[in-house]
């Protein structure tokens, strides 16, 4: 049976543009499975690979990390600089490459990315995984599970990339779902092979910068979610596709709050207030003030919004509380509290004075019983 495999994707800083139209360079790194499992899929990789990323995309100056890997991982390209005259070379080097090995750990594969990557250059740089998406690591891997699925250590090797802010994209073919699954431990992108290779490379570059952190408004009888999101790289509006929004406490428990949200076309060059309804249901008393909190979303096709982990805001209206992930604002807001007492203290102190301030000159204002006794002798004396 044809077994899926999976194109990931992954930028960071800014996008990239079509090869022809970009005047700076960038750093291309790709990881490679070679196991056995791939031994179908191999072929279409390798044309993937040189067709549409090395002809494409690369223009003389990019950098191009390769590293082939299945129970073990090893770098065929390290930092290799294009040049007009060594694209042939380079992909005669991938069209070699072969599907003979045992075991698909991506967990060491990823172990190894880390090593090679160069944290000096300033350039963009662009990640691509190729996996069928089944996590098989050898029994003497820290990444090993008996069943296949991602243990703690994985899951935290994941949570490095995904926490970078990095744009990710998992193109599936065949059965896909290793592939979403991946999609969304990494807060991916997901689209399929076959629409992948009817894009262009100004499709799936392209991006939404979040700006600001996202809030959550909870109400007694429904919710909302704010984004504050800008395009960069797209030159006509673009659909997002939001597969999946989850929200995870400082402690990695997590929550679904919304599955399946389709946004209307956005404008790439307008700073845009996304706002999306949430079932109240799905969020209601589940936030506790004192806890962090941040978002995690994943997607359908290749627009999405970078970084797809962001620190949460939740403000609960009915009860008038906020709760954000920031130690920084927790302590403001403690510190604006213990404000606001001491001014209430002070106000108070101030309406008491005011009142027996009042209440005295009232007092000397209004004559007593005597006195207009008094008065009132002295005034007939006077008749």
């Amino acid at each position: 049976m044809r077994k899926a495999f999976i194109y990931l994707f992954v930028t960071f800083f800014v996008c990239l543009s079509y090869a022809d139209d970009r005047d700076s360079n960038l750093d291309l790194y790709i990881v490679m499975d070679k196991s056995l499992s791939m031994e179908e899929e191999i072929d279409q990789v390798k044309e993937y690979i040189e067709s549409f990323l090395i002809d494409k995309l690369l223009i003389p100056g990019d950098k191009l990390y390769l590293v082939p890997f299945y129970g073990e991982a090893y770098p065929l390209f390290d930092g290799q600089e294009v040049t007009s005259n060594n694209y042939n070379v380079i992909k005669n080097k991938i069209t070699a490459i072969k599907a003979n090995g045992q075991y698909t750990d991506i967990g060491n594969a990823l172990d190894k990315l880390n090593t090679i990557v160069d944290k000096s250059s300033t350039n963009r740089k662009y990640f691509l995984l190729l996996t069928d998406g089944k996590q098989e690591a050898p029994p003497e891997s820290q990444y090993y599970s008996p069943d296949g699925t991602y243990n703690h250590p994985f899951l935290d090797n994941i949570r490095i990339i995904r926490d970078q802010g990095w744009k990710v994209i998992v193109l599936g073919l065949g059965s896909d779902e290793d592939a979403k699954e991946l999609a969304e431990q990494l807060s991916a992108g997901y689209s399929s092979f076959a629409d992948a290779t009817k894009t262009d490379p100004s499709d799936f570059v392209g991006i939404f910068q979040l700006k600001d952190s996202p809030e959550l408004k909870i109400y007694k009888d429904k919710a909302h979610l704010i984004l504050s999101i800008e395009g960069e790289g797209m030159d006509s509006p673009k659909s997002i596709n939001i597969d999946k929004i989850i929200a995870e406490d400082e402690n990695n428990n997590t929550f679904t709050i919304l599955e399946s949200y389709e946004t209307a076309l956005l404008d790439p060059n307008k700073m845009i207030d996304l706002d999306i309804d949430i079932d109240v249901s799905k969020v209601a008393g589940k936030f506790n003030a004192n806890n962090n909190y941040s978002l995690r979303l994943s997607f359908l096709g290749q627009q999405q919004i970078v970084p797809s982990v962001y620190p949460l805001v939740v403000t609960n209206i009915a009860s008038d509380t906020k709760s954000t992930i920031s130690e920084s604002e927790k302590s403001t807001q403690s510190s604006e509290s213990r404000n606001n007492l001491a001014l209430f203290i002070i106000l108070g102190l101030l309406l008491v004075i005011i009142i027996v301030f009042i209440i005295l000159v009232i007092k000397n204002r209004v004559p007593s019983d005597d006195e207009k006794k008094r008065k009132k002798v002295i005034d007939g004396d006077t008749e």
